[in-house]
């Protein structure tokens, strides 16, 4: 396979840039968690938006299919409008002239909340599957340093058009990266905490889960798998915090087929886009120490020759 190639795509200094999602009108939304921003990037110029979340931290964005997108903020989805504007020199779309919050959809169940009360949790990662609900996980701040009655975190769905998370796996650490296969029977999870990617048996009409197993064990050496894509070809690839690198690893086998070194140590998640879905976006976020990254924060795009992502962001269908 020829190189990859790596580039700049936007020096934005997130302190905590995650949830990068790909729209077919060419925009590239994400988050930036702690900074407590949802971006909105335009490839064709360079340009961007920017919106605060009224000082709430914000895990993830997704694409809304009747316009806008849906935000996870703390421990509640919002919608969020998206303004648009004439179309730019180089593209034949409307571009992003704005961003508005918009209202709220759900909360974080209340028998989740009682037994959350006293600590620190918020929304994390989330992504939509190919029926358009919405799946979000939620964890505790302090789930590196975990106590005999600490609680755990869990990963919900909220079906299309819904106002009620269910839970549907608990006693997440870090809940992270999210993917389904072509065929929609199985749907790839990643909980941090575990150095693992697992696989479930999925059910497109039910969004049931089943047969819970681990596919790719990361060594730590690698970093701590964070944020997921799936590219056309089912094969999986996971960012790898505090290492440095994005992998690609075959889910039949588990073994490691592709690494991407980027100019950065702390990548957080990936998503497919461009015209095509031949460009990977990497997120990223600040290093601290001594000697951080000249880009550190920044989105970067990648290119891996004979490689594309099977479609643009699933959106939710509510």
């Amino acid at each position: 396979m020829a190189s990859t190639k790596v580039e700049l795509a936007l020096d934005c200094r997130a302190v905590l840039g995650e949830s990068p999602v790909c729209v077919a009108s060419g925009e590239v939304y994400f988050v930036d968690i702690t900074g407590k921003l949802i971006y909105a990037y335009n490839p064709s110029n360079g340009s961007h938006e920017t919106i605060g979340t009224g000082g709430k931290y914000v895990g993830f964005v997704v694409p809304r299919a009747n316009g806008g997108l849906m935000a996870a903020l703390e421990d509640e989805i919002i919608s969020v409008d998206v303004a648009r504007s004439g179309k730019s020199p180089n593209s034949q779309t409307d571009t992003v002239a704005g961003l508005r919050l918009g209202s709220v959809h759900a909360r974080i169940p209340a028998a989740n909340q009682r037994a959350h009360e006293g600590h620190d949790f918020r929304f994390n990662d989330g992504k939509c599957d190919p029926q358009g609900r919405l799946w979000a996980g939620d964890m505790n701040i302090k789930w590196r340093t975990p106590k005999p009655d600490f609680p755990k975190g869990s990963l919900y769905v909220l079906e299309k058009g819904g106002d009620l998370l269910t839970e549907k796996v608990a006693d997440v650490l870090l809940s992270n990266g999210l993917a389904w296969s072509s065929a929609g029977d199985r749907m790839f999870y990643i909980d941090s905490g575990t150095q693992k990617v697992d696989c479930f048996d999925f059910v497109p009409s039910t969004a049931g889960i089943s047969r819970r197993r681990s596919v790719i064990s990361v060594p730590k050496a690698h970093g701590m798998p964070d944020g997921m894509a799936i590219d056309a070809a089912d094969k999986l690839w996971v960012a790898m915090g505090d290492g440095g690198t994005v992998r690609q690893y075959d889910p039949e086998t588990g073994t490691e087929l592709v690494r991407i070194d980027l100019p950065v140590r702390r990548p957080t998640s990936c998503a497919f886009g461009g015209a095509d879905l031949s460009e990977l976006y990497v997120t990223t976020r600040l290093e601290t120490g001594e000697n951080p990254s000249a880009h550190h924060g920044a989105l970067f795009k990648c290119h891996v020759p004979g490689v594309k992502g099977p479609t643009f962001a699933d959106a939710y269908l509510g």
